[in-house]
């Protein structure tokens, strides 16, 4: 029931009638900024408009990235999680080379993901995006703020849990788990004698008293 799924499915629909177009990869090259004039520009236009975010118009200048161009990128590259400055450098060249085949999977695969989730998460809720490391606050179907956030490792993954909020702790206190203090904590501690303090980490003996680092 959830939009997002809903969003999903649709998009799923999209790229299954885009199966068997050409697409061609778009070469790689210097970052495109507005009002640049790039031989890349007419590919980028017509593989946007082939995802259909926004009608392909002729323009007096086909390699000029202009505003209308410009503003169509800005969220196409909101809605793939890449950094929505409008500019066109390689995370965004690599996210408009993905393959129909692989798009679909990654839809498909997202979609059972949502599948293991509640079907309704309440009027007020916490949403995290491990993968875009950002958290979103939602009220009432309405986006109301976000906030970047720092996930763990490959090896040391946020775990993935949906859980009613009891309480929320601002600036809590917190004590470093034995994984990262043992893999990242003490070995830099070791090469440089002032981490601790750079890091603004307090040092307890079992008794609770501050040892000097």
């Amino acid at each position: 029931k959830h939009a997002v799924y809903r969003s999903l499915k649709r998009a799923l629909i999209t790229y299954q009638k885009l199966e068997g177009k050409n697409w061609q990869p778009i070469t790689e090259g210097e970052t495109i900024k507005k009002e640049m004039e790039s031989d890349r520009v007419p590919a980028i236009r017509e593989r946007l408009a082939l995802l259909g975010d926004f009608s392909e118009k002729t323009t007096e200048n086909e390699k000029l990235y202009d505003e209308t161009l410009f503003q169509t990128m800005i969220k196409f590259q909101e809605r793939h999680g890449l950094d929505n400055d409008g500019e066109i450098g390689p995370k965004t060249i690599a996210s408009l080379n993905v393959s129909i085949a692989d798009r679909i999977r990654q839809i498909e695969v997202n979609m059972e993901r949502w599948r293991w989730l509640p079907q309704e998460f309440g009027d007020f809720y916490i949403k995290v995006n491990i993968a875009s490391f950002e958290l979103e606050v939602i009220k009432k179907g309405q986006l109301v703020r976000t906030h970047k956030i720092i996930t763990g490792k490959p090896f040391r993954s946020t775990p993935v849990f949906s859980a009613k909020m009891q309480y929320l702790v601002f600036n809590p206190t917190w004590t470093v788990p034995p994984g990262i203090l043992n893999g990242d904590i003490i070995p830099a501690a070791r090469k440089d004698a002032s981490y601790i303090n750079k890091k603004k980490l307090t040092i307890l003996d079992s008794q609770g008293n501050t040892v000097d680092p």
